[in-house]
Order: C-alpha cells, then sequence, then structure tokens
C-alpha cells in the first residue's frame, strides 16, 4: 500500500493536489454519505448547524466520483447539518454565496481498495474526540489492516515492529490501540467464561435427568446434546 495513499486526505501534496482542481458544485441529490464512516458514531447537529448559520460553510466536503453518484469522504455532519437547515428554510452561505441544490466538493481521485479508503477516512477525523466504542472500532480495524498489509513476521520491513507498522497507518496512537484491544480481549475472555459456565450447568442438568423414566428416543437425543455440548466446550477451550 503507498504511504502517499494511506495518509490520503491529511497528506499535504494530496491535499494541495485537491484545491489546485478547486471545488465543483455538485447536486445535493447526488452525494451519498460513505458507509466506512459507520465507524463513527453520528453526532448530535444543533452546534454546527449554528456555526454554519453564522458563518456560513467555511471549508467544500470532499468525496469521489462513482458512477453517476459522489461518495463523501470528509464532510458527513456537515452535509447532515446543510440538508437540515435547507428543510427548515434557513440560509447557507459559502463565501457569500447561497447554497440551494448544489454545495461546493473538492473531488478526489479515488482508491485502490477499502482499506485505503477507510484511512483516508479515519485520518481526515483527526482531531476529533472519540468515545471508547469508536476507539475499539477504530483499533479492530487498524488491526485487521496491519495484518492484511503484513500478514507474516517476514513480509514487514526490515527491523519494524509491529507497533511501528500500525504507527505509520494509525491515526490514533499505537498505545491506545493496545490498551483497547488488552480491554476488548478482557472482555471477551469474561463473555467465554460466562459461556463455559452456562453450558456445564446446562450439561450437569441434563445428565441429571433419571433415563430410567425416558423412553429410547428421548434417551438418544440426550446423548447427542451431551456430545455436542462436549465439542462445543472442546472447541472453546
Amino acid at each position: 500500500m503507498d504511504n502517499n495513499l494511506v495518509g490520503g486526505l491529511y497528506n499535504i501534496d494530496m491535499l494541495e493536489e485537491l484545491e489546485k482542481g478547486k471545488a465543483e458544485d455538485v447536486e445535493i441529490k447526488l452525494i451519498e454519505e460513505n458507509k466506512l464512516n459507520d465507524i463513527y458514531d453520528k453526532r448530535d447537529l444543533t452546534d454546527l448547524k449554528e456555526t454554519i448559520v453564522k458563518d456560513g460553510l467555511l471549508q467544500p466536503l470532499v468525496a469521489y466520483k462513482k458512477n453517476d453518484k459522489y461518495i463523501l469522504i470528509s464532510g458527513h455532519h456537515r452535509l447532515r447539518a446543510i440538508k437540515e437547515l435547507l428543510s427548515e428554510g434557513k440560509d447557507v452561505l459559502f463565501f457569500g454565496k447561497k447554497i440551494r441544490d448544489t454545495v461546493p466538493v473538492l473531488i478526489h481521485k479515488g482508491f485502490k481498495d477499502t482499506n485505503e479508503e477507510l484511512l483516508v477516512i479515519l485520518h481526515s477525523n483527526i482531531g476529533r474526540k472519540l468515545s471508547d466504542d469508536e476507539t475499539d472500532r477504530i483499533s479492530s480495524e487498524i488491526i485487521r489492516i496491519d495484518s492484511e498489509m503484513y500478514p507474516t513476521k517476514q513480509s514487514r520491513p526490515k527491523g519494524e515492529t509491529k507497533r511501528k507498522s500500525i504507527e505509520k497507518i494509525s491515526p490514533i496512537s499505537a498505545k491506545t490501540i493496545e490498551r483497547h484491544t488488552n480491554k476488548t480481549t478482557d472482555e471477551k475472555d469474561v463473555k467465554y467464561k460466562n459461556i463455559i459456565s452456562k453450558l456445564n450447568r446446562f450439561k450437569n442438568y441434563i445428565s441429571s435427568i433419571d433415563l430410567l423414566d425416558l423412553g429410547n428416543m428421548e434417551k438418544q437425543n440426550i446423548k447427542i446434546k451431551i456430545e455436542e455440548i462436549n465439542e462445543i466446550l472442546y472447541q472453546i477451550h
């Protein structure tokens, strides 16, 4: 993966290239939110809407063209805020010009793959205060992408550790990722222990049933269930 592209939107050279093309007026109805942006929680728009009404839209959105649509990279909250303000009959200005059916958009050239696209979206949100859930989701995605980039220890650049590789692509610190990964692992351990406990109790309950009072078919079904539970417990352990 090209590090210049990994940097994507936050890379100064790429930003300059985007700005050379200047913003295009794109019909709002043609702009779609990027599904990869669902990694972030949706936020309350009250303050943003007040700022846009007061100061206008200060930056164009950033999107890439896909067929006859434009897929957002940066500006999801601004687009939602603009739509709400227009539906409320309020004026939205971009450097003195009223926004009606179109909105200014910088056109990105697009991406080689989904991982590259996700990294650009993540880096376009540097400085954003993250919730614990957002940090967990981002940590998981960064670890997944790193593992796909370097599936084996030998595939990493010589002398480069996993932590260093992660720091190259991650919008949050490797230390934060490690902390959230450890927390997630601990939570999974607790869930597994609870599952094992419930399965063992169920197994003991079935085993305690007086088979003498049951018919042959019922006895066989219970034996099968016990075998299934034993197999699940074996796989979990």
